[in-house]
């Protein structure tokens, strides 16, 4: 999906605008992040799935799921947070 999107905007800025168009990064970048931040949810999603299904036990491979869901927790809160710097950055840039 990411790819399709990122390519679509690139056809829409080859063939349709006149010139340069301005938002291009702008619409890559929320693409890129919309994306990535549902396929972190979808897998956080998976994995609270199979923990239901299966329950919580003390096994080898709980413990390897539960890192790998800490791993996907930690990587959809660092988007977030550089998410928000980039709003920051980027008001701070408007506001100059």
């Amino acid at each position: 999906m990411q790819t399709l999107g990122k390519y679509t905007i690139h056809l829409v800025d080859r063939y349709w605008q006149d010139g340069v168009w301005e938002n291009r990064t702008t619409y890559t970048y929320y693409t890129e992040f919309i994306l990535d931040m549902c396929v972190l949810l979808l897998t956080l999603g998976h994995y609270l799935h199979i923990y239901y299904l299966h329950g919580v036990s003390l096994t080898l491979i709980d413990v390897v799921l539960f890192l790998h869901m800490r791993l996907a927790f930690l990587s959809l809160a660092q988007k977030f947070s550089n998410h928000r710097n980039y709003l920051r950055m980027s008001r701070d840039m408007d506001k100059r």
